[in-house]
């Protein structure tokens, strides 16, 4: 049997185990779990209510990581042999006591039974890691305010924001209206010409002569 002292050592180095990696392997018991209830959100009281935690025991043989017996090992100062003993030890005693009394309370981890038919019924002890009262909605959406984007730009539609903008719109009007005074005074320019000059196809365009010859040896 393991001593008080050693059960002691032990016990704390595996819920600080526990608490970082959120599982335990106990041969002969099963394994714990840490286990996560959503946020559950009351309409008709305004309230929303945060996540709870608590812990499951998946019974049967579990054989546990490696990686355990060297977090005890570095947090006890034993070897990797006494770290194995002193798991099991822990292990077996719980499983013991439970047989023995019924009822084995693990501190802030949760209590041990045994059911009529022979099998470890495990009852999670209540874990603070989020406070427990409900946090009412009107506080809630005030503290978010000071993250969300200003009235103005969340109220804008899809497609005002898909739209060109009044100035990109006023910049093509200017655009069109500056071609359309070209266009016409060219064709205002180009109706005085011909009607001081007359039409001559020679004054549309230039003349091109091609002259044909023999192509020179290469």
């Amino acid at each position: 049997m393991i001593s008080l002292r050693n059960r002691m050592r032990i016990e704390d180095a595996l819920y600080k185990y526990l608490v970082l990696f959120e599982e335990l392997s106990l041969p002969g018991i099963g394994t714990l779990r840490l286990t996560r209830t959503h946020a559950v959100h009351d309409i008709a009281g305004r309230k929303i209510y945060p996540p709870t935690y608590t812990y499951a025991l998946f019974a049967g043989e579990q054989t546990p990581a490696r990686k355990l017996f060297l977090w005890v090992m570095e947090e006890l100062g034993v070897s990797e042999v006494e770290a194995i003993r002193l798991v099991n030890e822990f292990s077996y005693d719980l499983k013991g006591s439970v047989n023995e009394s019924n009822d084995v309370k693990w501190d802030k981890v949760g209590r041990f039974t045994m059911a009529d038919n022979g099998n470890i019924v495990f009852e999670s002890a209540t874990l603070e890691l989020l406070p427990e009262d409900p946090t009412p909605a009107e506080q809630l959406r005030d503290e978010m305010a000071g993250y969300m984007m200003p009235a103005s730009i969340a109220e804008k539609s899809f497609s005002e924001l898909t739209e060109p903008s009044v100035d990109e719109n006023k910049k093509k009007d200017i655009a069109w209206q500056i071609a359309w005074i070209l266009l016409i005074a060219a064709v205002m320019i180009t109706g005085v010409y011909f009607s001081r000059h007359g039409f001559n196809v020679s004054s549309t365009g230039n003349k091109m002569q091609i002259k044909t010859g023999k192509m020179p040896d290469r």
